[in-house]
């Protein structure tokens, strides 16, 4: 699996659940126009305790890797878990933000759409270089 297919699986995961979230890190500081590369894909995730578990099941165990248990603590804690896709060695760090006006504000200034992989549309962290 290569990069762009992973994130393609992830967000489409998270388009059809309608599940709020961007991409950020070295994916879209690419698209800002500053390489950095990193074997990872970030993406910021609006999961809550009812979604974890849906959310978690979009990623088949003959596939993928990623802990329902890590999920569920990420969300309590508003920190962030992995989803590893162990023949390629790719990993998504799932980051669940706290419930704050400014992670909100940060969800409202979203850039979407944007084609960062092909012709899938992503929503991409608003001029932002990392986190």
């Amino acid at each position: 699996m290569e990069p762009s297919e992973l994130l393609r699986f992830v967000v489409s995961a998270l388009e059809r659940l309608g599940i709020r979230y961007f991409v950020t890190g070295s994916t879209v500081t690419i698209f800002y126009g500053e390489p950095r590369f990193t074997n990872d894909i970030d993406i910021v995730v609006d999961l809550s305790a009812s979604t974890v578990e849906e959310f978690c099941r979009q990623f088949p165990e003959e596939d993928f890797y990623v802990s329902s248990d890590a999920a569920r603590d990420a969300v309590y804690r508003h920190s962030m878990f992995n989803i590893i896709q162990p023949r390629s060695g790719l990993k998504v760090d799932v980051i669940v933000p706290a419930p704050s006006e400014f992670n909100q504000m940060r969800f409202g200034r979203v850039r979407r759409p944007v084609l960062l992989v092909d012709d899938l549309e992503h929503a991409v962290a608003p001029g932002a270089v990392g986190l």
